[in-house]
C-alpha cells in the first residue's frame, strides 16, 4: 500500500481535516467499515501497513470533525477507544512531492502520467495528471479498476449519457472523453476536486467534452437533466454506494452499466445485494489487492 502522508510546516487547508489511528490489522479492518457505512463526514477512509504488524487507519474529512463522533464510531466498532491524531490536513506539499515520485501507471489502453514523464506510444490513451489538492492520481487500486473496466467497456461498446459519480481529479471523465471524442459529466461533493478536474478536462485537449460540478450524488440540475444515464462511474465508498442503489437506478436505463468501486473486497457482497435489489447483474469483478471493482449491467 502507498506510504502514509508526511506533514510539513506547509499551509494547512482549513476545508480538509485528517485523523490518523494505529491499529492491528484486524481493528483497521473493522473500524474502516464502520467510518464507510455509518459516518456521514467521512470524504475517503485509507488503511495503510506499518512496520510490526500495525496498520494506521487515516480518515479525511470536508472540515473540522466533531472528536465526540469519532470516539463514539470508534467505540462502537472496536469496544475501546484508541488514541489518534487529528489535524488540518497540509496544504498540498505532500501531494506534490508524492506526485514528483510517483511513476507512470498503465491500465488497459490508458496510461497516466505526471509533466515529468513522457506520453505513451501510439494506440495507448495518454492521461496527463499533475500535482495539486484534489484526490485520485490513477495509483490507487480502485481508480486502476474502474480504468480496467471502462477499457472492456470501451471494447463492448458505450452508448451515453456518461456521469462521474464523486469525479475527484477526473480520471475517468477525462478517460471516456479522450478514448471516445464524446461528452461526460462528473460531479463531486469537493469543490477543490471540480476545480481540479475542469483544469485537468482543459490540459487533457477535452475541456469542450468533459464538465464537472458540485453536487452530492446525482442531485444537480444539469447532471439530472442529461438522465437516464448509459454509464455511471461511481468510484467513492461502499456505505454510500450502498446509498446510492436506488438513486443509480432511477437515473439509469435498461441496458445501462455501472462501475462501482471505493469498496474493499469484503465489502462487495454487500454492495452487490444492493444493485441485485435493483435489478442490476453483475458482469465483471476486479479484485486488486485488498479492493475490488465492480461492473454491473441493468
Amino acid at each position: 500500500m502507498p506510504a502514509a502522508p508526511v506533514y510539513d510546516t506547509a499551509t494547512p487547508d482549513p476545508n480538509l481535516w485528517q485523523a490518523v489511528i494505529n491499529l492491528t490489522p484486524q481493528d483497521a479492518a473493522t473500524a474502516s467499515d464502520w467510518f464507510a457505512e455509518s459516518h456521514p463526514d467521512v470524504l475517503s477512509v485509507s488503511v495503510f501497513e506499518e512496520l510490526g504488524n500495525r496498520n494506521s487507519l487515516t480518515l479525511l474529512f470536508a472540515g473540522e470533525p466533531q472528536r465526540a463522533a469519532i470516539d463514539s464510531t470508534l467505540q462502537n466498532a472496536l469496544g475501546h477507544l484508541p488514541g489518534y491524531a487529528l489535524a488540518p490536513l497540509q496544504h498540498d506539499d505532500w501531494v506534490k512531492r508524492g506526485l514528483e515520485d510517483l511513476k507512470p501507471v498503465h491500465a488497459g489502453r490508458f496510461h497516466i502520467h505526471g509533466s515529468h514523464d513522457a506520453p505513451a506510444a501510439g494506440g495507448t490513451h495518454s492521461l496527463l495528471i499533475e500535482a495539486g489538492e484534489a484526490f485520485g492520481t490513477g495509483q490507487h487500486p480502485t481508480t486502476m479498476g474502474c480504468l480496467m473496466a471502462l477499457d472492456d467497456l470501451l471494447k463492448q461498446g458505450i452508448t451515453g449519457p456518461v456521469f462521474d459519480l464523486g469525479c475527484g481529479t477526473g480520471i475517468l471523465s477525462i478517460a471516456y472523453a479522450r478514448a471516445t471524442g464524446r461528452p461526460v459529466i462528473g460531479g463531486d461533493i469537493d469543490p477543490p476536486s471540480v476545480e481540479f478536474a475542469n483544469k485537468a478536462a482543459r490540459a487533457n485537449k477535452v475541456g469542450p467534452l468533459m464538465r464537472a460540478v458540485i453536487a452530492t450524488g446525482f442531485d444537480h440540475p444539469s447532471i439530472r437533466a442529461r438522465a437516464p444515464y448509459g454509464l455511471v462511474l461511481a468510484n467513492v465508498l461502499a456505505g454510500p454506494l450502498i446509498n446510492l442503489a436506488p438513486s443509480v437506478r432511477h437515473n439509469t436505463r435498461l441496458g445501462s452499466s455501472v462501475v462501482l468501486s471505493g469498496l474493499l473486497r469484503h465489502q462487495s457482497r454487500a454492495v452487490e445485494a444492493a444493485y441485485r435489489g435493483q435489478g442490476f447483474v453483475i458482469g465483471t469483478r476486479y479484485p486488486l489487492g485488498d479492493w475490488m471493482t465492480l461492473l454491473l449491467h441493468r
